[in-house]
Parts: C-alpha cells; structure tokens; sequence
C-alpha cells in the first residue's frame, strides 16, 4: 500500500518579503540578511536625516554606520509602540547630534 507524503514545512519567505515586525525578530535571532534588508529599507531616508543635522556627507555616513551598530545591538528594546523608521530615526538623530 503506497504511503502519502507528508507535509513539508513551508519555506520562510525572503527577508526582503516581509514586513519591519517580522525583519525585527529576524535580527533578533541573529539574521544577517534580515539586518542588510533593514538597511537597505531605511537608508535613504536615514542618511537624509543624518545629513540635514551634519551637512557633510562623510560625517552623515559614520553617524548612518554608527546609528546601525547600536540599532542591531539594541533590537531587543524595539518595543513596536512606534514604527521601526521613527525608532531608527531617533538613533541617527541621537547619533548626528
């Protein structure tokens, strides 16, 4: 009698398929690509802010490099209460400033 074949579990989606929440407890539990989409996501407004605080592109890059450190070393105090944008946002302004 032939057996049927069992369910395989569903394959997780892209990082880059899935929304801010999901990226967030992605990061949490280590993804890397998670965080690169994250990145990728919010760069250009991020580096924007940055750049309005410091007026030179270089300085806005280290501020963006140095906002991203402690974003990935603090995702775990992402509570959710705001969007992930407005919470990154006030890292870069702590950052530039």
């Amino acid at each position: 009698m032939p057996t049927r074949p069992t369910p395989s579990a569903p394959e997780p989606k892209p990082a880059s398929a899935v929304d801010d929440a999901e990226l967030v407890g992605r990061i949490a539990r280590h993804d890397q690509a998670a965080f690169e989409v994250l990145m990728r996501r919010h760069n250009g407004k991020l580096f924007r802010v940055a750049r309005a605080i410091l007026k030179d592109d270089a300085e806005a890059e280290d501020a963006l490099q140095d906002a991203y450190l402690d974003a990935y070393r603090h995702i775990n105090d992402f509570r959710g209460g705001a969007r992930l944008s407005t919470w990154l946002t006030r890292i870069v302004i702590n950052q530039a400033l």
